[in-house]
């Protein structure tokens, strides 16, 4: 048994004392509003809570699934309130996408977020103890020959590399759907197979030293930082699972060192990969402090802004949604609901319905609040977090009825997904469908649209697939 500190796990009073002493400099120190200042330390401190109820093991299933929820929200609505100073600025006021000012900080915006949050764990934890507290996880039943199972995760990791690597294949209606998730499956249940004595070194070596690079060079070809992200995330969700906690801080750092480079990949991205030496180019703007870079064939970038203000900006949901607030509906009308409608026809493969609307909510959502303009194209788009989204359909009580939906959702495809006991065919299938959810930046459709046909398909293939490859390759 850990050692405890007035009945808190260690761990536990660490952190509430690192966000005590936290808490009382940001009051020593921030010139914000009282108000804005408590409200926003409220977010912060709600959006811990679950990552706090994680350690002390009131809630710990195998992957702190809902906990990162948790900090998302501290990341992209809390810790804005305290960088205000990073945010670009014109004439004394935030800068949105270079269009939209924010002139001042919106208490009332902040008690809506702090509200929506409690809402959102209140729900999520009854939910989860109360409502589904005798549901049944994920099961796939034929899952016992391991060689068939490794085939199989291998078979997904081959269609994945097709797909990616065959431009013709991806003009398929649909298929990116199904080719692009199945690598965290196939890459978390090959681990897995091996970390259990279920595969072979030399398939372990392959998968550490040409798998895992190949995916981490798709990810990272157009300077994207969120792709590469996702994917260290999932990793460590899956080395976390199996206690290989070392890794994971490893994974940890270099996940810091990447997004510590956004604001340099945030102006390369109009460059061809080809054009850039990443290292030079680090170097020059992070070393030696310089505001241009050298690029090939004698080609130069001005970096615009000073070290993190792209950053800050990126992150900075909460004037997003304070946007949102002050202009829904007086300036921009209700969407009632118009922006789940993709969810009606999502889980309908292309292919066979070939007219099915194509999803442009971030488009349109950029165009109506003023962040998008004529110049830009429909398939640019600006990330709607959840929250926003509700606003922007049904206002302040869309918000209040729909965080506590998410709640029900969420301790849903937790019990399902996230259980213990879990094989590791089911851990890693069900790990693929709901990790994209912690990272709550982008509408709902978008999100979980086509989790329903992928569910299907992948547990067809895991529920059949065994049989067939035993009687293909005669493995019995």
């Amino acid at each position: 048994m850990g050692r405890t500190v007035f009945g808190l796990k260690s761990v536990v009073a660490g952190l509430i004392i690192i966000m005590v002493i936290g808490s009382i400099y940001l009051l020593a120190t921030s010139s914000l509003d009282m108000k804005n200042i408590l409200l926003g330390l409220a977010i912060i401190w709600a959006s811990l809570l679950p990552s706090l109820l994680y350690f002390q093991g009131i809630d710990q299933p195998p992957i702190p699934f809902f906990p990162l929820v948790g900090v998302f929200y501290a990341i992209f609505f809390g810790s804005p309130v305290f960088l205000t100073s990073l945010m670009p600025t014109r004439d004394g006021v935030f800068i949105l996408y270079n269009k939209i000012t924010v002139p001042f900080i919106d208490t009332s915006v902040l008690a809506i977020v702090l509200a929506a949050l409690i809402l959102l764990l209140a729900a999520f934890y009854g939910a989860k103890f109360k409502i589904f507290g005798q549901l049944k996880s994920l099961k796939i039943k034929g899952t016992e020959n391991s060689t068939a199972v490794n085939l199989l995760f291998w078979l997904l990791a081959v269609v994945h590399f097709f797909y990616e690597f065959i431009p013709v294949l991806q003009t398929i209606p649909s298929l990116g759907q199904f080719a692009g998730p199945i690598i965290f499956v196939a890459m978390g249940g090959l681990f897995l197979q091996w970390n259990s004595g279920k595969l072979s070194n030399v398939q372990a070596l392959v998968l550490a030293f040409i798998i895992v690079p190949l995916e981490i060079r798709i990810k990272g070809s157009e300077f994207l930082i969120t792709p590469m992200l996702l994917l260290f995330l999932f990793m460590m969700l899956v080395l976390w699972r199996e206690r290989k906690l070392k890794i994971v801080a490893g994974l940890v750092v270099a996940s810091l060192c990447l997004i510590s480079i956004y604001d340099l990949t945030s102006s390369l991205r109009s460059f061809p990969v080809q054009n850039v030496n990443m290292v030079k180019a680090i170097s020059q703007f992070y070393v030696e402090g310089k505001d241009k870079i050298d690029l090939k064939n004698d080609r130069q970038i001005r970096i615009p802004f000073d070290r993190f203000v792209p950053l800050v900006h990126r992150i900075s949901q909460v004037w997003v949604f304070q946007t949102v607030v002050q202009s829904t509906p007086d300036k921009s009308p209700h969407w009632l609901g118009e922006t789940y409608k993709p969810l009606l026809t999502s889980f309908i493969p292309r292919v066979l319905y070939p007219g099915k609307p194509k999803e442009q909510t971030g488009y349109k959502f950029g165009r109506k609040y003023g962040l998008l303009d004529q110049y830009n194209e429909p398939t640019t788009s600006i990330n709607m977090p959840w929250i926003t989204e509700f606003y922007a359909n049904f206002g302040l009580w869309g918000v209040l009825i729909g965080m506590s939906f998410c709640g029900l959702f969420l301790a849903f495809l937790d019990r399902v997904f996230n259980a213990a006991r879990l094989s590791n065919v089911e851990f890693a299938m069900g790990t693929t469908l709901i990790f994209p959810l912690i990272y709550q930046e982008s509408n709902f459709s978008v999100m979980t649209g086509s989790m329903l046909p992928l569910f299907v398909s992948l547990y067809l293939y895991f529920r059949f697939g065994p049989a067939i490859i035993e009687r293909l390759f005669k493995l019995r």
